[in-house]
């Protein structure tokens, strides 16, 4: 991997599946506006 390039900070993040309605939580460092809470778990929204 190249140094330098990669962002440092990553956070989790919800993205939903629009064909099936389906949300999943990943790593990601997309922007954010508003944080939301899955199975206990507290995730950004895109």
């Amino acid at each position: 991997m190249k140094t330098g390039i990669h962002p440092e900070i990553y956070r989790l993040v919800a993205f939903k599946d629009m064909s099936n309605e389906d949300v999943f939580i990943t790593r990601s460092c997309a922007n954010t506006k508003e944080k939301i809470t899955i199975d206990g778990v507290e995730a950004f929204v895109p």
